[in-house]
Order: structure tokens, then sequence, then C-alpha cells
């Protein structure tokens, strides 16, 4: 029979932990330094802008006569 307390992997990958467990054992959550903080905001800004960007070229590229021939697609 499986450990119900360790920690299961569903069919997609991604691991799921018991909440319980970080309550317990305070050095397992850790609070960011300021400066990693800013570092994280400004990387996951950096992110959604390309993404922002990306989705316009796209949106212009459809907005084409032709559509997305452009791209050798239809």
């Amino acid at each position: 029979m499986a450990n119900v307390k360790s920690a299961s992997k569903p069919a997609g990958g991604a691991q799921v932990l018991n909440l319980a467990d970080f309550r317990k054992n305070q050095k397992a959550t850790r609070k960011p330094s300021a400066e990693e903080t800013v570092r994280n905001h400004y990387r996951v800004f950096g992110m959604l802008a390309d993404h922002i960007i990306a989705c316009a070229e796209l949106l212009s590229t459809l907005d084409e006569p032709g559509g997305r021939d452009n791209a050798g697609r239809r």
C-alpha cells in the first residue's frame, strides 16, 4: 500500500505536496530577499511583455489580407 504522507505524482507529472508539512517545518518556507523579489518581478514582467508582443504580432499577421499565408500555413 502506498505511503499517504509522501508526495504523489499524478499522471500529468506535477508533484503534489502535503501543505501540512510546510506548516510543521518552518524552514521549508523561506522568505525571499528584496533583491530576489525585484529580480523575480522583472523576470515575470519581461515574460509578460514578450507574450503581449507575440500576441500583437500574431494579431497583426492575421489581420493582413490572406491571413496566415505569410507563414505558409492556413
